[in-house]
């Protein structure tokens, strides 16, 4: 037993017999044995990824594919090359996309607001995926964004007091879905997934959303996108955030979400990610 816990084990000894007892003993089960276990894990199967969107307020339509990795792999997961990747809306117009580098597909056209869009990918072996048709809805401007210094008494002294906050007003009568984007000095910096429906602020201006505190100093630029995304998407995005909270140490292996997209000759075989679309609304303060 290392030094560290017989200190421990002295100490709760000393100062709580009855309980340093059972301490002791949960010590010395974990501690008698140190034999190394080789686990083998199985390579898993490999699926599909996608991350696709068709944007309006960009021109912009992109579809970035690759495939999963074997368990504990490291690096970049591999992309896929070679595919043919086609964007369709409800009226039949088509968009063939160019690769520009390995897996990462796009074509410079801004998406059309009330329009409705479905990806298609054909793989070099032959398989091919759909998605389910996305209708792209527009999204409300940002009315202000500004910061402010606020007391953090419990930050530690590397952090800041400073907090980026905006303003927005959620259409009437309609069902709203967000997500956001955060940039500092041009630098993507969502840590997190960020997105909401608008359950508790339809129709009324939301004052005062607050974004970044302790990741901002004077002299950095901040960059706010506020983008409008389907139900469907923000279902997914939830189940998906769901699924990344629910782990810990005795947890089930997470499950894998599934995305709107599937192999059009085998329903069955399903692919991770999801294609959709977003209008954009972007604004930028520089902190001085």
């Amino acid at each position: 037993m290392n030094t560290f816990l017989k200190f421990i084990l002295n100490f709760k000894l000393e100062k709580y017999p009855q309980k340093g007892v059972v301490f002791g003993l949960f010590l010395l089960v974990f501690t008698a044995c140190e034999d190394i276990v080789d686990l083998s894990v199985p390579r898993g199967e490999t699926r599909l990824v996608v991350d696709g969107t068709v944007f309006h307020g960009q021109p912009l339509q992109r579809v970035i594919l690759s495939t999963t990795s074997p368990f504990f792999e490291d690096g970049q997961t591999p992309r896929v090359t070679g595919a043919i990747v086609v964007i369709e809306n409800d009226l039949g117009t088509k968009d063939t996309l160019l690769e520009v580098e390995t897996g990462l597909y796009l074509i410079e056209k801004q998406g059309e607001i009330e329009r409705s869009y479905k990806l298609e990918i054909t793989l070099p072996d032959g398989k091919k995926y759909g998605s389910t048709y996305q209708t792209l809805v527009t999204v409300p401007s940002i009315d202000s964004i500004y910061y402010e210094e606020e007391d953090t008494p419990f930050a530690s002294d590397d952090e800041g007091n400073l907090s980026v906050k905006f303003n927005f007003t959620d259409p009437k009568e309609v069902d709203n879905y967000y997500r956001w984007n955060y940039y500092i000095n041009g630098e993507y910096f969502n840590d997190e997934l960020t997105f909401t429906d608008d359950q508790f602020f339809e129709g009324v201006e939301v004052p005062e959303v607050d974004i970044l505190r302790e990741f901002v100093e004077l002299g950095d630029t901040v960059l706010i996108e506020q983008l409008s995304i389907t139900e469907e998407h923000y279902n997914f995005l939830n189940k998906f955030n769901q699924n990344l909270e629910s782990g810990g140490l005795f947890a089930s292996p997470p499950i894998p979400v599934r995305g709107n997209i599937v192999n059009l000759d085998d329903p069955k075989e399903y692919v991770l990610g999801f294609f959709g679309v977003s209008a954009i609304e972007r604004a930028e303060i520089i902190l001085k």
